[in-house]
């Protein structure tokens, strides 16, 4: 539903006479991560990129399991080790809502950018499935991680800090997006 509500939002968009139709792209952050692959996949021809902020590549179950156990919940890192973290997610294994098949159907360029720090998803875990679809499916994507940073890209804060110094990701985001669209 939120993704064809994404999708509509375009379609207006392409009626404006000031706007390039063949330019519109979506930006989403965290929980976005699972919309925008949706729209993205079923607006193949409507959509020119996507750029997606610590957005989870896992499915729904990995990602509220992975929070549990690394200590988001609390705000605090765990007393598990990551080995430990990506064990018991290897046995819960995917479940709930999946991205992966509107991932595999995305056909426009793609950024992901997370921070190393972020215990609010798996980003090895989201990094190993957008890396092996974009080598096995040939996606035109980017991976970016940035380090010392959390989930809202905030350095050397807290795991759930939301104030502090912000990651600058819009030069990286900027030198990705313009060769994109020329």
């Amino acid at each position: 539903m939120l993704a064809d509500d994404i999708l509509s939002g375009v379609r207006i968009l392409q009626t404006r006479a000031e706007i390039n139709s063949s330019r519109i792209g979506l930006w989403c952050f965290s929980q976005g991560g699972w919309v925008v692959p949706i729209a993205a996949a079923k607006g193949k021809n409507e959509i020119a990129f996507t750029m997606i902020g610590s957005g989870p590549a896992v499915s729904l179950g990995e990602e509220l399991l992975y929070s549990k156990l690394s200590g988001e919940n609390n705000c605090e890192r765990s007393n598990l080790s990551d080995e430990e973290i990506e064990q018991q997610l290897d046995e819960a294994g995917a479940s709930e809502f999946d991205p992966k098949p509107y991932l595999e159907e995305m056909t426009v360029p793609g950024l992901w950018i997370y921070g190393d720090k972020d215990i609010s998803i798996p980003i090895d875990r989201s990094l190993k499935i957008l890396e092996t679809l974009k080598q096995e499916k040939n996606k035109d994507w980017t991976l970016v991680v940035f380090p010392n940073s959390n989930h809202a890209f905030i350095i050397n804060g807290g795991p759930c800090d939301t104030e502090g110094t912000v990651y600058n990701w819009v030069p990286s985001a900027f030198n990705w997006l313009m060769p994109k669209l020329n």
